[in-house]
């Protein structure tokens, strides 16, 4: 009987000591996964906020980039107007060379402000810019002064001159209202808020 109740006692200590070892081993597995768990929660975290940073900063870049654009077709805004009023007046008074003088130069201030500043604007409004900035009153003038040999007459030649300014007329409110919904869209507006209303 000994016999039986020392196999029962070694086997029971050996399953015992086993279930312990396999309780030890699977605390010690629990205690190093928790660990390991922790240092990678603790690296995403700083991967998270490193990724916010660099979102943040491009947030900011493209906001002031944003804000750039809209003062740009602010100010470009303010002397296309400023030119088409020039023109306007002087297109009713062409003998005024003051008229002229104070069309030529604000056309020209647009001109030059619009080539600093090109960058800020999308190649519809490059051409339409271009376009209402390119007119030279001289050649008006001189088609409204002159008769050439030819026989082709002054009244022609000012009317083509007309016709050319005519374009440029036409084309500046086109343009104004263009950059105005840009203007719009680049302070983060509504589509349509302020349409009619000078940026």
């Amino acid at each position: 009987m000994n016999l039986w109740l020392d196999i029962i006692n070694w086997g029971g200590g050996a399953i015992c000591g086993g279930g312990a070892g396999t309780a030890v081993a699977h605390w010690l597995g629990k205690a190093a996964l928790e660990k390991y768990r922790a240092k990678l929660a603790q690296e995403l975290e700083g991967w998270k906020a490193g990724y916010q940073k660099a979102l943040d900063e491009n947030r900011i870049r493209f906001s002031r980039l944003h804000l750039d654009r809209a003062r740009a077709i602010k100010k470009l805004y303010a002397r296309l107007a400023s030119a088409e009023d020039a023109l306007t007046h002087f297109v009713a008074q062409p003998e005024d060379g003051r008229l002229r003088e104070d069309a030529q130069s604000r056309r020209v201030e647009a001109a030059n402000f619009y080539q600093r500043n090109r960058i800020f604007f999308t190649e519809a409004e490059c051409k339409l810019i271009e376009q209402c900035t390119d007119w030279n009153l001289e050649a008006f003038i001189q088609a409204q002064a002159s008769n050439d040999s030819s026989g082709y007459s002054a009244i022609a030649r000012n009317s083509a001159a007309l016709q050319a300014i005519g374009v440029v007329t036409q084309s500046i409110p086109e343009l104004l209202r263009m950059l105005n919904r840009e203007f719009s869209k680049a302070l983060g507006m509504a589509e349509g808020h302020g349409a009619e209303e000078a940026p």
